[in-house]
């Protein structure tokens, strides 16, 4: 029985895409500042009673790029 080697890919399928325009991000409907649906720019300023952000604060850190992780890993199940 002969195994078929894997038929190599084309190079520039391994080269990554570049990155899509502002007016591309804008075209699919996102505001390219906030990645938010567009007419959706209040969803960026939302603000939390005191003690919800106190608690976050404690759960949460964020990193240079903006995204937030948790300091410790999830224990309940999904």
């Amino acid at each position: 029985m002969q195994s078929k080697a894997p038929t190599p890919k084309p190079e520039s399928a391994n080269e990554p895409e570049p990155s899509p325009t502002r007016e591309q991000i804008r075209a699919w409907g996102f505001d390219p500042e906030t990645m938010l649906p567009l007419g959706h720019a209040a969803l960026a300023e939302i603000t939390f009673p005191p003690e919800v952000s106190a608690r976050l604060a404690e759960m949460t850190y964020i990193t240079a790029d903006g995204r937030v992780h948790r300091k410790t890993p999830r224990t309940e199940p999904i």
